[in-house]
């Protein structure tokens, strides 16, 4: 129910099921280790929609560690918290910190999902539009990734990531 307010935009009314829900599965970490990872990580997303910077850095640190140690450093829910990551510290300024995180998401995806899938697609789209923040040539696009060149025109595939690469 959290993550359909969420996606509502009615962060009030999710906020507190997020928390609730992470309340009743931390009593027992380890049976419930992928679904606090998965809560921390859409609780951090919303913080980082609505600005609160530090509170969404907290809790999406938090679930890329714990999605690596219980799901495995491949598994595509990690590259999703790296990509949600990434976006933040972009948002921060910090483009070569948002660089590393987008390269390692993007090869996460691309290993687990394929190169067309429409999250890895998104997340170089993420990538790309981070390398021309910094005035460089687009990281991570390869000349035949015509849905990757689609995708940064039109943004259509963006929906398949938490966080999209726009600043609250």
């Amino acid at each position: 129910m959290a993550a359909i307010l969420d996606g509502m935009e009615k962060y009030a009314e999710a906020e507190p099921l997020y928390l609730e829900a992470l309340g009743v599965f931390e009593r027992t970490p380890g049976a419930n280790a992928r679904e606090i990872a998965v809560a921390l990580n859409d609780l951090g997303a919303q913080y980082a929609r609505r600005g609160l910077v530090e509170q969404a850095e907290q809790l999406l640190t938090r679930a890329a560690s714990l999605k690596k140690e219980t799901l495995g450093p491949e598994h595509p829910d990690l590259a999703v918290t790296l990509n949600n990551l990434a976006v933040l510290r972009k948002w921060q300024g910090d483009l070569a910190a948002a660089a590393a995180l987008y390269t390692e998401a993007v090869e996460i995806f691309e290993r687990s999902l394929g190169a067309g899938h429409p999250k890895t697609v998104t997340c170089l789209a993420n990538a790309s539009r981070c390398a021309a923040a910094a005035r460089k040539s687009p990281a991570g696009l390869r000349p035949e990734d015509a849905r990757v060149r689609e995708a940064v025109g039109d943004g259509r595939f963006q929906a398949g990531i938490t966080i999209i690469d726009q600043p609250p």
